[in-house]
């Protein structure tokens, strides 16, 4: 997933720059458009997508699987087991969230 976020990055960055040359001259004579605001914008702005599509789509896989995993195990070895496991399940979901934000 780290692969396809800087992928995902690359992209964006390379789109950004096209329509920042595509932009007629006066757009760089504003001071909020000087140099170093729009390479700020190529490195901050488009870098954090990486944290944001390779990070979390990889904890969230990860929490799936780990899920399917547990539940297949538990149906294998008891099915009661399987079926508390089921019924928590809400309640990790529910403090994942609250402790991510």
């Amino acid at each position: 997933f780290a692969m396809a976020g800087e992928e995902l990055t690359f992209r964006i960055r390379l789109k950004t720059l096209r329509a920042f040359l595509k932009m007629p001259m006066g757009f760089f004579d504003q001071p909020e458009n000087s140099t170093g605001g729009l390479s700020a914008v190529l490195e901050n702005d488009c870098g954090q997508m990486t944290g944001l599509v390779g990070n979390n789509i990889n904890v969230t896989i990860q929490s799936v699987c780990a899920l399917l995993g547990g539940v297949a195990l538990a149906s294998f070895y008891s099915w009661r087991m399987a079926i508390v496991l089921l019924l928590i399940s809400p309640l990790f979901a529910v403090q994942s969230m609250v402790d991510s934000g």
